[in-house]
């Protein structure tokens, strides 16, 4: 039988990235299409906002209780990662920054996780991890059944 098996998992990221989401979309899922199309709208143009600033700043060490990583950032992207998804992509145009905040804050489920997590998923399911990938936005895996294993329950 053979084959493979690829999963693309949104990844868990700070925690108050995490409330702000979970605020956000408590409110956001219940909205019409229309009325979200609104909100992601002015959370576009706040992101543009920021990113026009052209503001960059610096976390001088990391601070771990909210797991934010020192370094050197540009202002709309240190919110976007650690507070609230305000996505601005200055390469692309408006339409496409505005699809990507409403992509994230209609649908009713965006389940986020660690790559510890997606691992064990894995390992639970005796599939050999063929490339493990993780990024600031997701966690990215291509896996197969390992010889021999048999059918989970």
């Amino acid at each position: 039988m053979g084959g493979q098996l690829a999963v693309y998992a949104y990844k868990k990221k700070g925690p108050i990235r995490e409330f702000c989401d979970d605020y956000i979309r408590e409110r956001t899922t219940k909205m019409s299409v229309e009325e979200c199309i609104k909100f992601a709208e002015v959370m576009t143009r706040f992101g543009k906002a920021l990113a026009e600033l052209n503001v960059k700043i610096t976390v001088p060490e990391d601070i771990p209780i909210l797991e934010i990583k020192a370094g050197a950032y540009d202002l709309q992207s240190f919110v976007y990662w650690n507070f609230f998804k305000c996505f601005w992509d200055r390469e692309r145009d408006y339409r496409r920054s505005l699809a990507v905040n409403f992509d994230w804050y209609h649908p009713r489920y965006a389940y986020r996780f660690t790559p510890e997590e997606v691992r064990a998923w894995f390992e639970k399911n005796r599939l050999r991890i063929i490339s493990f990938d993780v990024i600031e936005s997701g966690i990215s895996v291509r896996g197969e059944k390992i010889q021999g294993a048999r059918k989970c329950k």
